[in-house]
């Protein structure tokens, strides 16, 4: 059982996934019930995700359990959460990022998996030129694991992370290689 892509954002694309919330504020859940990934988002393409619960995404071999971004691209989340996404043999249980910019505003991460590195996110550089960012604000990991190191975050080849979050609210690890390196 290979690994299957989800939605694809094709290069230069721009989707924006958003619930009305309605007069509760609910959120739209997208699951995958552990059958693929739910989107990859290729270069320099644009996801914007407002009021989402994505779960149940699954990647083998490649991260990103519940989304992958492919350099250059940009994930934009607001008022989301990422819920039992798993990696196998891959980095990045809900969100593996090479080499994009992801803003993430009002998010929770629960319950994500990786069996290598980054249990929720691993962000990535995959060149000097290609600098790969993160911003936080007001994000919250629970219960988030990784085999490898970076049981929330794992931050590969230079990419950073804005803020830093205190160590008490987030388990962050670094590495000067690649994602891929074991």
């Amino acid at each position: 059982e290979g690994d299957r892509s989800g939605v694809l954002v094709p290069g230069g694309a721009h989707l924006t996934v958003e619930a009305d919330g309605g007069a509760e504020g609910r959120r739209a859940v997208l699951d995958a019930g552990g059958a693929s990934r739910l989107f990859v988002v290729g270069a320099n393409a644009t996801l914007t995700l407002r009021r989402v619960t994505l779960r149940g995404g699954r990647s083998l071999l490649s991260g990103g359990g519940a989304l992958l971004l492919l350099p250059g691209a940009t994930l934009d989340a607001s008022e989301c959460a990422f819920e039992a996404n798993r990696a196998v043999l891959g980095s990045g249980g809900a969100i593996a990022s090479r080499g994009a910019t992801v803003r993430l505003h009002k998010v929770r991460f629960a319950d994500n998996e990786a069996t290598l590195r980054g249990g929720a996110l691993c962000q990535t550089c995959t060149s000097e030129a290609m600098r790969a960012t993160t911003t936080l604000e007001e994000v919250d990991w629970h219960a988030n694991r990784a085999g490898r190191g970076g049981d929330d975050v794992m931050l590969c080849a230079g990419a950073a992370l804005i803020p830093r979050p205190s160590s008490a609210a987030c388990s962050l690890a670094e590495s000067p290689e690649p994602a891929g390196s074991r």
